[in-house]
């Protein structure tokens, strides 16, 4: 407790009776009233600079999330700057020092891709933007350390529960396979009949005994990790190399793993992979997140409502949240013992950039119509209600009535 709490608030020292105190005051209570201020403005400074850290970090839990899991947040800043700069025409390409015409064509890329990630880092890390105008170098590597800081923490806790999650919905969804140990990673991967079936790129039958054999066995010709797009990301686990696109990244499994992250556990393990899997799906809304369930006696239950979509105002799904969870879920199918970029052939890194530019940096108009729809159909899948009052068109229909 502090030494002022039990001070009456009208005999506490203010600032300015504080600074009549001189250093000569031989008045007894006057010292000792300046000792008491000094250490209390010196507790509740150190107190202002904790929480300002805390903070920090605390916004930094939703950039692997919604801004980027791999990026460094320095490097994003300055290569951010950096297109700024071109698209103004204040830098031109010997500025940006590439050896030839396919480096150049690499670092504008990466530079343009890092300035949609800097707009999403200042959506979530309020004056940011201010911080940063002042020019204060010291001051922004610090804020940029803390974010970095919070942002593997969150990487770190999220890592841990999928591994722990898409163990137990496997377990259940698979019960004649052998069981996956929620503990470890080990024992995943292609030595597991439902862990490699997911892992397994389209253009292999899995369920041919003679195709898993070779596979395993690394055969000529059978090559595991040969693209990304694997049956874990497929509705209904089916994908065809005549039309690779049709139900990519409609995977109930994914589903399940965006809501786990952003809206609760419990929605996730509410959530059936097979009701999810139905045809139905395609055009009409899973069942809403509800506040409430229902216990196994009637009565009614909180959920926790500390989510990710609660602290962070997260109200729709966005490319990078797609891609972060898909990356959880295809290391959690892997073996890898702990989070690495590359392990056994599989690159975490490009499949989750694989991901962010089949939303952001589609080939032609036809393919960014196609992918938007698809964020309808997610945003219908995790924020049913949220999607249903955006899409509504209550308010023009109204006027229409009113004015007719």
């Amino acid at each position: 407790m502090s030494p002022l709490e039990n001070q009456d608030p009208n005999t506490r020292p203010t600032d300015d009776a504080a600074a009549s105190f001189s250093e000569g005051d031989t008045n007894d209570d006057a010292a000792r009233y300046k000792r008491l201020y000094l250490n209390e403005k010196r507790r509740n400074d150190q107190a202002k600079s904790k929480n300002a850290t805390m903070t920090l970090q605390r916004c930094g839990r939703i950039i692997p999330k919604m801004v980027s899991l791999f990026a460094n947040m320095a490097d994003i800043n300055y290569q951010a700057e950096q297109h700024q700069l071109y698209v103004a025409g204040k830098l031109d390409a010997d500025d940006l020092e590439a050896n030839d015409e396919a480096e150049l064509e690499h670092i504008k890329k990466q530079n343009a891709r890092s300035n949609a990630t800097f707009l999403q880092l200042v959506y979530f890390v309020p004056n940011l933007e201010k911080e940063l105008e002042d020019g204060d170098i010291d001051r922004a590597e610090e804020i940029f350390s803390q974010l970095q800081t919070g942002s593997l923490a969150a990487r770190s806790d999220d890592i841990s529960k999928m591994r722990i999650a898409v163990a137990e919905w496997l377990n259940k969804a698979y019960p004649q396979e052998r069981a996956l140990d929620p503990r470890t990673r080990e024992g995943r991967r292609i030595e597991h009949n439902v862990t490699g079936w997911l892992l397994c790129p389209i253009k292999y039958d899995w369920k041919d005994e003679s195709v898993r054999r070779k596979l395993r066995a690394q055969e000529e010709g059978f090559n595991f990790t040969a693209n990304f797009c694997i049956y874990a990301l497929y509705k209904k686990h089916r994908g065809t190399m005549t039309t690779p696109d049709k139900g990519f990244l409609k995977s109930a499994l994914l589903v399940k793993v965006i809501k786990q992250f952003v809206t609760s556990p419990e929605s996730a393990q509410a959530l059936d992979l097979e009701a999810l899997d139905s045809d139905s799906t395609d055009d009409e809304n899973v069942q809403p997140t509800l506040k409430m369930r229902r216990t196994e006696g009637g009565r009614k239950k909180k959920t926790n409502n500390k989510s990710v979509s609660g602290i962070h105002n997260v109200s729709k799904v966005t490319p990078r949240l797609i891609a972060y969870s898909a990356t959880m879920l295809l290391l959690s199918l892997s073996s890898a013992p702990e989070w690495r970029v590359k392990h056994a052939g599989l690159n975490f890194e490009r499949f989750y950039y694989c991901i962010v530019d089949f939303f952001e940096a589609p080939p032609n108009e036809v393919k960014k119509k196609q992918r938007h729809e698809l964020l309808k159909w997610w945003n219908q899948q995790i924020f049913p209600l949220s999607f249903t009052a955006e899409s509504s068109n209550a308010a023009d229909d109204t006027m229409a009535l009113l004015n007719g």
